[in-house]
């Protein structure tokens, strides 16, 4: 008997605390398409998560802008492909177009001067490979000699890059993008800076 009521006291806790630990969902109640047309639903979900179906329109003060047709350049993109098959099942990863104040900082027990580490935030390479699980960079890489449409903006310096890249004591290398390499010869050039490629 004992037994009998400790298995049903058993099972109506545990029926209590799953009904409070699962949420409870509403079913919105059924509506007829000819009362309210597709994409008006009320949603009680947050803004964040509605979906807006059926909005093509612009915003009132819409930007003259368009999503570009690519990401990367010719160059920069039979590049990557290589390079993802080098490091493939590897502990790195890349990460195309960095700017090098998300890989430098300031370092407080210099005294540097402001100026030279201020125009840091202007300046990007054009991939820099991270080691897992840190993420922590371990080599940039910058192409050279790529299309006309490619050419860096105006503000870029090469030698603020490779200056800064020194100065944190991290490798840079600087590639000739019209020399295609495949993912051995690319293999060779990356070993000396990544163990084991």
């Amino acid at each position: 008997m004992t037994y009998a009521l400790l298995l049903v006291f058993t099972l109506l806790a545990v029926g209590l605390l799953a009904r409070m630990a699962w949420p409870r969902f509403r079913l919105a109640p059924a509506q007829s398409s000819s009362t309210q047309p597709l994409g008006q639903l009320e949603d009680d979900r947050p803004p964040q998560f509605r979906l807006r179906t059926g909005d093509t329109g612009l915003p009132p003060h819409a930007l003259p802008i368009k999503t570009r047709q690519y990401f990367f350049t010719p160059e920069q993109g039979n590049f990557y492909a290589e390079l993802v098959a080098t490091l493939a099942g590897s502990s790195y990863r890349i990460f195309p177009d960095v700017g090098l104040d998300q890989i430098f900082q300031d370092n407080a027990s210099a005294q540097a001067v402001k100026g030279d580490t201020a125009q840091l935030h202007l300046q990007t390479v054009d991939f820099l490979i991270l080691e897992l699980p840190e993420f922590r960079p371990t080599l940039g890489l910058i192409l050279n000699h790529q299309a006309k449409d490619a050419c860096r903006p105006a503000h870029s310096d090469p030698a603020l890059i490779a200056l800064a890249f020194q100065s944190a004591r991290l490798p840079l290398l600087s590639i000739d993008a019209r020399h295609s390499l495949d993912a051995d010869e690319l293999q060779k050039v990356l070993r000396p800076y990544l163990t084991p490629v």
